[in-house]
């Protein structure tokens, strides 16, 4: 994990998107956060241990780094009573774990006896308090910095980078795969208009 140090950072991106603006100061307390993202291999062992009540944690489908396995076969569906095994899609065991909701990442985080970071913490974590606008700096996003604009229908599995891979991306912190790869979860409800005070 990489400590992030308590301190003011400008949060949010006048330029951006209507609901990034207005950029704002925010103060953060030290935190903790981990240094690359879940991998399929940790997400397996959660759920192995834990189930997944209903789907309520994660959706098995072609494109899942994690797969659900009953009988000895794949199963891409919603189990009907069968025992399902979960296990990390060969080959893609130090990939992250993808088609994982808000309450399985929060169930795992529990389950490791942490906690989903604050949506000011996580960009905070990725941006540092330089003002940079991406992790890794001032520059565009590239191959060298991040995984963007793939799409899986066409592309499978391999839109994705394995989680400590592309370290010119890294955060102003170290933190690995930041932006692109797979979506992020934080601890708070979206609001389309959050930062409009």
């Amino acid at each position: 994990m990489a400590l992030i140090p308590e301190g003011w950072f400008n949060m949010g991106y006048d330029e951006g998107e209507f609901n990034e603006s207005p950029e704002h100061e925010i103060f953060v307390r030290e935190f903790r956060l981990d240094m690359y993202e879940v991998s399929a291999k940790e997400l397996a062992q959660f759920l192995v241990e834990n189930g997944n009540p209903d789907g309520r944690y994660f959706t098995c489908d072609r494109y899942s780094t994690v797969m659900c396995v009953v009988r000895g076969t794949e199963y891409t569906g919603a189990p009907g009573g069968e025992e399902v095994f979960y296990v990390p899609r060969s080959g893609y065991e130090n990939y992250p774990a993808n088609n994982v909701s808000w309450y399985g990442a929060d169930g795992f985080c529990r389950w490791k006896g942490k906690r989903l970071p604050s949506e000011a913490e996580w960009e905070k974590a990725a941006r540092g308090d330089d003002g940079r606008l991406y992790p890794w700096g001032p520059g565009l996003p590239d191959r060298k910095t991040s995984r963007f604009g793939t799409e899986v229908e066409k592309e499978g599995l391999a839109v994705l980078s394995p989680v400590d891979s592309l370290p010119d991306g890294r955060s102003y912190y170290g933190l690995y795969n930041m932006a692109g790869n797979v979506l992020e979860w934080t601890n708070d409800w979206y609001r389309q208009n959050y930062c409009d005070f």
